[in-house]
């Protein structure tokens, strides 16, 4: 679980932890940006909300990201192709995301076909974590 320092922190350790389940062909964007160009499969990361958590110690929160998967063939036949199987073996390997006690860190909700810019087949993953405030001291 991820204790809180700063913002950008929250997004690097979802982001440390997703990177390894792509494949290599896939470029990670930590940021929610337009990319000028697709050259493969793209993913982009985007923090949709910070919630508390029920029945948990003040401090507890769970945020949920938005991890989007756009692939660039514009024939969507084919980008059904690349993403169908793929899409399946990162939802399983955010599944196996644990800490050091093999308990989940990562859960993942849904995983929505979408569009990216009108133009390009997506997938919406939802992604929840547990994070803490860390008191100043």
């Amino acid at each position: 679980m991820p204790r809180r320092k700063v913002a950008e922190q929250y997004r690097r350790w979802v982001t440390d932890r997703l990177k390894p389940l792509l494949p290599r062909r896939w470029t990670l964007s930590p940021y929610t940006r337009k990319p000028d160009e697709l050259s493969g499969p793209t993913v982009i990361v985007t923090l949709q909300k910070i919630q508390r958590l029920p029945d948990a110690p003040l401090g507890a929160q769970v945020a949920t990201y938005l991890v989007t998967v756009v692939d660039p063939a514009t024939d969507w036949a084919q980008a059904d192709k690349n993403l169908d199987d793929e899409i399946v073996d990162l939802i399983a390997g955010l599944d196996s995301v644990r800490n050091d006690d093999g308990l989940p860190v990562l859960r993942w909700i849904t995983a929505d076909r979408n569009t990216w810019n009108d133009t390009y087949l997506a997938f919406d993953i939802t992604v929840e974590v547990i994070i803490t405030a860390t008191p100043k001291e």
